[in-house]
C-alpha cells in the first residue's frame, strides 16, 4: 500500500496590482482645474486675487468704522444731546445728574 503523500504547499505568489492612470483610461473622468485654481496658479492671477482680498478687507473695515460712527450719531440723537464748543464735559455730567430720568423697573 502506498502512503498518502502530501504535496508541498504551493509557493505563495505575490499579489500583483495593476494601476491604470485614470487620465489615460478615462480622460473624461479627470477633474480639470477650476477657473479659480488656474488663476491662483498663474502669477498675474495670484496677484489679482490678492488685491481683491485686500480690497474686500478694506471695505469690511470701512463698513465697521462707518457703522460705529452711524451708531454713535444715532445714540447722540436719541439722547437729544448737542455737543458744541460752549458745552463742557462737566456741564454734560452735571446735566445727566440733574436729569429726572428713572428706569422703568427696579431690580430687588
Amino acid at each position: 500500500m502506498g502512503a498518502l503523500r502530501k504535496t508541498s504547499p504551493a509557493v505563495v505568489q505575490p499579489t500583483q496590482i495593476i494601476v491604470f492612470p485614470i487620465d489615460q483610461a478615462r480622460p473624461d473622468l479627470v477633474e480639470k482645474p477650476s477657473f479659480w485654481e488656474r488663476m491662483e496658479e498663474s502669477e498675474v492671477g495670484n496677484l489679482v486675487l490678492f488685491e481683491l482680498k485686500m480690497f474686500g478687507m478694506t471695505a469690511i473695515i470701512a463698513a465697521l468704522i462707518g457703522g460705529a460712527i452711524l451708531g454713535s450719531w444715532q445714540v447722540k440723537q436719541a439722547a437729544n444731546f448737542d455737543m458744541n464748543e460752549n458745552v463742557s464735559s462737566s456741564a454734560f455730567v452735571g446735566g445727566l445728574a440733574e436729569s429726572a430720568w428713572q428706569p422703568t423697573h427696579y431690580l430687588n
